[in-house]
């Protein structure tokens, strides 16, 4: 099983070393945000979110979400939902940094941007 997880690990890693930006849309009428990232803390690796806009975001909420499939130790997703300051209104593009590493071993995480674009209601038949 340790096996499995390392190679899951290293794969994981590998295949994101150099990670192009998710984009995602938000709409400009909504008051939340939910930011979803695949994790497997079995292995050691956490996500940690490095930067995002301060002025008009608070980070509401995180966990993980674990894989509906009854294994232990399986993979997930870290949710973190982020909520529209009172009075605030989203910007036409928001930028967020998560890091994914083990905390434990230096030089072992990847960074992650996620690009968040406003979309107008109104543009969406």
């Amino acid at each position: 099983m340790k096996i499995l997880l390392r190679i899951f690990s290293l794969t994981m890693l590998l295949a994101n070393a150099h990670a192009e930006p998710i984009t995602m849309s938000v709409f400009s009428h909504a008051k939340a945000l939910t930011i979803s990232l695949p994790a497997n803390p079995t292995t050691g690796y956490r996500w940690f979110l490095r930067s995002w806009n301060t002025q008009i975001l608070t980070l509401a909420d995180h966990h993980f979400e674990a894989q509906n499939n009854g294994l232990m130790g399986a993979p997930g997703a870290m949710h973190y939902r982020f909520a529209l300051q009172p009075g605030k209104s989203w910007p036409a593009q928001l930028h967020f940094m998560f890091e994914y590493n083990r905390p434990f071993e230096k030089g072992s995480g990847m960074m992650q941007e996620v690009v968040v674009n406003r979309v107008e209601a109104a543009a969406v038949q």
